[in-house]
């Protein structure tokens, strides 16, 4: 319908992670190791409500589907953040097998992951912990390595990345100020339309992650199941 699509991955619009990865597209070398995680803080609302960052609502804006299973509703809110941000940098993901547990309270969530191009990986999700938030991304290549550590993105603040550049023996801390990702992402949806430029992130990727998703709560319902029937250690 020539229509412009942009899903809300904002965290692809950190300068500070967009320098991570044209890092990795350049000096990487092949990829070993692309990994997740996002634990929630239990501090989450007291963030938004000191922020006021409390969202407007509308009437017709459309609402997430009541989920019965706290361990895809966490997947599905937040967890897709990461889950986006792993496949970004590791690519297309082949295979998934997770595990899970609910058994103290708060969902944790464990799983590894094959990318087409051969490197493995692991998303981890808690939610929530007893202290501030926690959210990163560490990938590993034959000529250097990436990690990523995720403020809160209320907070406006670019991410801490270190780079090692593997054949300077080097490494590299971008250095980025206070940024709003939000708003940098829709100045790029608005020149995307205006200059009939192709948009990043579009349907496809938000169709990619939802996908991870799916599997990730498939192989975790799967594995529960076997773990009922597992004699203990």
């Amino acid at each position: 319908r020539n229509l412009k699509l942009q899903l809300g991955f904002m965290k692809r619009y950190d300068p500070a992670i967009q320098c991570a990865y044209k890092f990795m597209q350049e000096k990487l070398g092949k990829k070993l190791l692309a990994s997740g995680w996002y634990f929630n803080s239990k501090f989450h609302g007291d963030y938004v409500y000191h922020l006021g960052k409390d969202p407007i609502r509308t009437k017709s804006q459309a609402k997430a589907a009541d989920f019965n299973d706290a361990h895809l509703l966490c997947i599905m809110l937040a967890g897709v953040h990461n889950i986006d941000l792993i496949r970004w940098f590791g690519g297309e993901v082949v295979s998934v097998n997770s595990t899970g547990t609910m058994e103290h309270g708060p969902v944790v969530s464990v799983s590894t992951l094959e990318f087409a191009g051969g490197a493995r990986g692991t998303f981890q999700l808690i939610s929530s912990i007893p202290m501030d938030w926690q959210e990163g991304l560490m990938v590993h290549g034959t000529e250097g390595s990436i990690i990523i550590n995720i403020p809160f993105p209320y907070f406006n603040k670019s991410s801490q990345v270190t780079l090692f550049d593997a054949r300077q023996n080097k490494y590299i801390t971008p250095a980025v100020p206070a940024v709003d990702m939000y708003q940098r992402q829709l100045d790029a949806f608005a020149e995307a339309i205006l200059k009939k430029r192709r948009v990043t992130p579009g349907g496809k990727d938000g169709l990619e992650a939802q996908k991870i998703v799916c599997a990730i709560q498939k192989s975790y319902l799967e594995n529960k199941k076997r773990c009922r029937n597992r004699k203990k250690i």
